[in-house]
């Protein structure tokens, strides 16, 4: 965008665009790149004193007050079938073509999803109401539409038209982009009656374009936009959701992401960013990078002049006609990138994360041409491989033990930019610090807030599909000769979008296998052409590793399925335990939620028993029915007869289960470098795979993941019966005292040991003590294990329901998704419990947006209060509000144990209800209290 450095200097060459923004009702101004929050500041940077640098930096240089450079073109969309249309792209483009009878949408929106938000169809969530949706019976429930083309009856095989207009104020001659983040997944565009692309240029889900459509513009007048765009095929390189949902009937086609123009002199500046090199905390060495792209038949010399948080730098270039020049801007050349001091970025419980304002101006006779900005992070990112093959990630020098989850955007594509700060405090309130996301790659809000949360994010394409066609060619189909071209540009838009993002981990450019070694060059060279210096991975498993480059740095061996939690410790056969290694995606398979979420998305008459539609909010394949679960439920704690008895139990089954997980991968840290959970999230309402349900409802498993990564933290090993600590804070933690107490069903004390004065460093686990084999114990049992510090303060809590019947696995028959367990715990006493009240106080703190209450529950009863579940809601019987988190949930309480739990949420979920806290549990009885 041209605008003027400051405005007594030099005369606005162009109109800003945040001039004419408020003349369009059809669009939104704002700037994508600068995130809320306030500027970093860097402390003494190094030669900003002209006397005594080379540097040809321009002290008086101050960017101009930036006004928003991006004119979204979000709203007054229309949509519509070309079936019957029979208007071509030059009619439907001309200002005036009446679309009243059309589906009104605002974008990004994929066909389905506009049409769902019109009406058209049932809430597509619930009950199985996605599959009267047209076209959704063309495809076997549980399978992966990718590997489908679309029947000549679905709507969605023909092209859909998306049309808008929009006002376009006089620029002073300047160059207008128009700008698509992502379409799926080919279209042919019209401006003012005149074609600007076609669908030979325009195809590939995951490319940016930016398109000069200066010659087709109409500068002060109103412009009308035509995009003609047509839904993948089985060959093409698009999204998919695999088997973690259905896939809406037109494989989500449309404009799944921002529609924006701009206005540029001669020059365009894009993809600003910075590289850097951290040797240690007390100074950074910046470089700073970007594309330039001289958009004329002529040279082009002029000057960046940039800032980075109070430090001032230019250089002078020079482009060739229509070259396309990468930019870096090196601390050898320009001292001043050498920062004292820095405030650096660090992921969360690390450090601040501090971001800094980065401004790139490329100044052409005094006026600048174009302004790139990007919110940016000091930081260095590095990966070594322990043991020649395992990831290990050091962030500024700091190793950085991963704990995390996989990520899925909605089922429909649509977004929410609150539910993006949702989720992001759920992650980091289970104290995982990193999310992956294979394929469908979110929109830039994302990782705004990943940004700004300290919260690492692992990116890649998507196994399962044509994107990995050489795993499954029959299935899958083959690459055509488009392929190879999308396949790169793809790869190259989304590590330009990426690469400023201070809190991108690195790029997986395989799934479950890498790519052959023709196409891994061009994934490489994409990368290369990107100036891409994260870690690069050719696969998240451990098959054969590349000949190119080697071990990839993961393994994954699946499970995916319910497995008992001694199987993490008992692992010696190199399958998904943590005997070693990064695991880039393990799970214990459903995760069904509290009953309060399933009457949500269940019909009345289907709630129970279980039938099919539960089973169609499960997954694909393997994973179509909860027959694995029920079986290790029932198995473990005894039939389920009643819809409350089964969720309790699978409450219980989640919270061991994601509990041993993560401590397994916790207690080998030093061998075991990294673990994501499968999965994070849901697209839709869902039983199988979350840690969180659709609804940001944190039941059993969530409280497992959470009590399992606290930052330092007490582990029971169910193999050997070692009890360790664990520390993943920024140093080491002395003073310590490990205690550990064995209790029968009765809640008998039957041993108790305690180790003191522990140092516990964060490279790996620290033995406390060793549980030996205890007489008298009842066939089920307990271990409460509690650790202080040297304030006698607790630092972490642990409670383990066990039994003297062992679990069973058949490793013999280990398979992907898991492996068959052929005896169960016998957990059944539980049902024999004492019934309890435990009393409960609450005291609200708080009056602002966020709310607290503090609440103590106590036990007076003679027998232990098990899996006691508090929650917050609006008023008496009212719903939960949502989401709220716990300081600890799902506890179990000795008699006389009393426990004071902190619940946090936000005043604007709660609305005007008052506050009724409500605790419930396996033997406790139903009690409420108002604070």
């Amino acid at each position: 965008m041209i605008r003027s450095l400051t405005m007594s200097r030099r005369a606005l060459a162009l109109l800003s665009t945040a001039a004419f923004a408020a003349l369009l009702p059809n669009c939104s101004s704002e700037d994508a790149t600068n995130p809320p929050g306030q500027p970093g500041d860097l402390d003494n940077p190094k030669g900003l004193d002209s006397s005594t640098s080379d540097s040809t930096a321009d002290d008086t240089y101050s960017p101009a007050p930036a006004p928003a450079d991006k004119l979204f073109l979000r709203n007054g969309w229309a949509i519509r079938t070309s079936a019957g249309l029979n208007k071509d792209g030059a009619t439907l483009s001309m200002v005036g073509f009446d679309t009243n009878q059309w589906t009104q949408a605002t974008v990004p929106t994929t066909v389905v999803s506009a049409r769902v938000a019109h009406g058209d169809f049932p809430d597509p969530n619930f009950g199985m109401n996605m599959r009267n949706i047209p076209g959704t019976t063309d495809y076997p429930i549980g399978e992966n539409f990718s590997w489908y083309e679309m029947k000549d009856t679905n709507p969605y095989k023909v092209p859909w038209w998306y049309r808008t207009e929009f006002e376009l104020p006089s620029n002073g001659g300047a160059r207008t982009w128009l700008h698509f983040d992502g379409i799926n997944y080919r279209a042919n565009i019209w401006l003012n009656g005149k074609k600007v692309a076609s669908s030979d240029q325009i195809a590939g889900s995951y490319r940016r374009f930016a398109l000069d459509v200066t010659a087709a513009a109409k500068p002060g007048q109103r412009n009308a936009l035509a995009i003609e765009i047509f839904s993948p095929h089985k060959t093409d390189l698009a999204p998919s959701f695999i088997d973690w949902n259905p896939t809406a009937a037109d494989k989500n086609m449309g404009l799944w992401q921002d529609v924006f123009l701009t206005t540029t002199g001669a020059v365009k500046v894009e993809y600003p960013t910075i590289v850097s090199k951290v040797p240690n905390t007390n100074e950074a060495r910046v470089t700073v990078n970007a594309e330039l792209t001289n958009a004329t038949n002529a040279s082009v010399t002029g000057t960046v002049k940039g800032t980075l948080g109070n430090i001032v730098f230019t250089e002078t270039v020079t482009l060739g006609p229509n070259e396309k020049k990468q930019l870096s801007i090196t601390p050898d050349k320009h001292p001043e990138l050498v920062i004292a001091s820095p405030k650096l970025w660090w992921p969360y419980a690390y450090g601040e994360q501090n971001l800094h304002d980065l401004t790139l101006d490329f100044v052409v006779n005094g006026q600048v041409s174009d302004r790139a900005k990007a919110r940016v992070g000091i930081r260095e990112i590095a990966m070594n491989l322990v043991d020649g093959k395992w990831a290990s990630y050091k962030v500024n020098g700091k190793p950085i033990f991963i704990r995390g989850g996989g990520y899925t955007q909605n089922m429909l594509f649509r977004y929410d930019d609150k539910r993006d700060e949702q989720e992001m405090k759920l992650v980091k309130d289970m104290g995982m610090n990193t999310i992956r996301i294979e394929g469908k790659l979110a929109n830039d809000h994302l990782f705004e807030v990943t940004d700004r949360e300290g919260i690492l994010v692992q990116t890649g394409w998507e196994c399962c599909s044509i994107w990995e066609t050489w795993i499954d060619p029959e299935r899958h189909g083959k690459w055509t000769s488009e392929s190879w071209g999308i396949a790169e540009a793809s790869m190259k838009s989304q590590l330009l979008r990426l690469r400023s993002r201070p809190s991108s981990l690195g790029w997986l450019y395989g799934s479950d296998s890498h790519p052959p070694e023709d196409i891994e060059k061009i994934y490489l060279r994409a990368a290369e052409q990107a100036r891409w210096n994260l870690p690069l991975h050719n696969q998240a498993s451990e098959r054969d590793p590349s000949t190119l480059t080697g071990p990839s740095g993961f393994k994954m061996p699946g499970p995916y399925d319910y497995i008992p939690p001694v199987y993490w410790y008992q692992d010696k056969y190199g399958k998904g335990g943590a005997w070693g290694g990064f695991i880039s995606e393990a799970g214990i398979g459903p995760a069904v939620p509290e009953i309060e979420s399933l009457k949500k998305f269940l019909p009345a008459d289907k709630l129970w028993p279980i039938n099919e539609v539960w089973h169609y909010h499960m997954g694909g394949g393997p994973f179509a029915n909860l027959d694995i679960h029920t079986a290790a439920l029932e198995g473990r704690y005894g039939k389920a007869t009643t819809l409350e008895n089964y969720v309790l139990k699978a409450q219980a089954l989640a919270y061991d289960g994601e509990r041993a997980k993560f401590e397994s991968y916790r207690w080998g840290k030093g061998k075991t470098t990294g673990i994501i959970s499968w999965m994070l999230n849901n697209g839709w309402p869902s039983m199988l795979w979350h840690s969180y349900d659709y609804y940001l409802a944190a039941s059993g498993g969530y409280y497992g993941t959470k009590t399992a990564n606290r930052p330092v933290h007490i582990i029971y090993n169910y193999e050997t019966r070692a009890v360790v600590v664990v520390n993943d804070t920024a140093g080491s933690v002395s003073g310590l005292k490990a205690t550990a107490e064995v209790y029968d069903i009765n809640a008998k004390k039957l041993f108790s040991q305690e180790k003191t004065n522990l140092t516990v460093n964060t490279t790996k686990s620290t033995a406390a003590l060793t549980i030996p084999a205890v007489a008298n114990l009842t066939p089920t049992y307990f271990v409460r294990l509690v650790l202080r510090d040297n304030q006698d303060r607790v630092v972490s809590n642990n409670f383990y329901w066990l039994s003297t019947k062992t679990d069973k696995i058949d490793w013999s028959k280990h398979d992907w998704w898991g492996a068959p367990t052929t005896q169960h715990a016998d957990l059944t006493q539980l049902k024999s419990l004492p019934a309890t009240k435990p009393t409960l106080t609450a005291v609200a703190e708080g009056t602002g947006a966020q709310r607290k209450l503090r609440v103590t529950v106590q036990n007076d009863n003679k027998g232990i209060s098990f899996l006691v579940r508090v929650r917050v809601t609006k008023g008496a019987g009212g719903p939960e509000v949502l989401p709220s988190t716990w300081s600890d949930n799902y506890i179990s309480l000795l008699p006389g144990e009393k426990r004071e739990l902190v619940g946090e949420f936000a005043a604007s979920d709660l609305g005007n209800a008052q506050p009724t806290v409500v605790l419930t549990g396996w033997n406790a009885s139903e009690t409420s209290t108002t604070p």
